[in-house]
């Protein structure tokens, strides 16, 4: 199994040489914003541990504050069976947010508990806390998204995509909340960017019914993403001011592009840039 490094919040618990640690990814998050859990376990018996072969191997405990626990509506599992050797480390991620119905603001903790095959008992973490935030809705806009090229009617499937602005780490951050507008539920939340108090983010979506954001993360420097109806990052990059400042508009083509400025290439782009250049109006692939 291969051992994935994340960063972030973690709580540790050692019994009979076996080490069980977790970590989240953040800290703060919004309602339904996806909360992804690593649960390390480290090796130290002297023997191979064959891990896995009960679905239920590892559970998840989330309490809310004051200690009330948060029933699952399901119970997350963990498939796959896996030999762990000795002196070595293995790996497992879960999205908690499917599973339990954290929606209300507040902190939570997190702890997971796994079997350890020849213990004869489970092993349990440390508990590790994390806060859901309320983020303030900045703009909307719904659209009508088509499959597979059909005409728009009124049955036509809605998307809305709500614009949040949420405090995390003391800095403002920008979310895209995808939702379904015929029931009102929540089908993603991404983070896309900190957010500067300069200025107000641009939005447009184009014909494929994508969302296209423009907003500044500093004095000089722009974030540009395109979000699918589908809640997929779609694309991002990054721009700086030169003569002029990038704008969104839509070209000749109904192609909606970034004009002005130019554009940096950044290992943080989707997908990931192979140049740079000046923009004069390049358009999402």
């Amino acid at each position: 199994m291969v051992a994935l490094l994340v960063s972030g919040p973690a709580g540790t618990a050692q019994t009979s040489s076996v080490t069980v640690e977790i970590e989240l990814d953040q800290s703060q998050y919004l309602p339904a914003e996806d909360i992804i859990v690593a649960v390390r376990i480290i090796n130290l018996s002297g023997s191979t541990l064959k891990m896995g072969r009960d679905n239920g191997w590892v559970k998840f405990f989330i309490d809310a504050k004051d200690g009330i626990p948060v029933a699952p509506d399901t119970e997350p599992l963990v498939l796959g069976e896996f030999e762990l050797p000795t002196a070595k480390t293995g790996v497992k991620r879960v999205n908690l947010v499917p599973h339990f119905p954290v929606k209300e603001s507040g902190r939570y903790t997190v702890r997971a508990e796994i079997e350890v095959p020849g213990l004869n008992r489970r092993v349990s973490s440390l508990a590790v806390p994390f806060d859901i935030l309320n983020g303030t809705v900045m703009k909307s806009i719904t659209v009508g998204v088509a499959r597979n090229g059909a005409p728009l009617t009124e049955a036509t499937e809605q998307r809305t995509f709500l614009l949040q602005r949420a405090v995390y780490l003391k800095r403002d951050q920008l979310y895209v909340r995808l939702m379904d507008r015929s029931g009102g539920t929540t089908l993603k939340v991404l983070p896309i960017g900190q957010l500067t108090n300069i200025g107000e983010p641009e939005l447009q979506v184009d014909q494929k019914s994508r969302l296209h954001v423009l907003f500044r993360t500093g004095p000089r420097t722009f974030r540009y993403v395109v979000v699918t109806a589908d809640g997929e990052l779609a694309l991002r990059q990054a721009y700086e001011i030169t003569a002029n400042s990038p704008k969104l508009r839509v070209n000749d083509a109904s192609d909606v592009i970034v004009s002005g400025g130019v554009r940096r290439e950044m290992s943080s782009d989707i997908p990931v840039s192979a140049r740079v250049e000046d923009n004069g109006g390049i358009k999402a692939p």
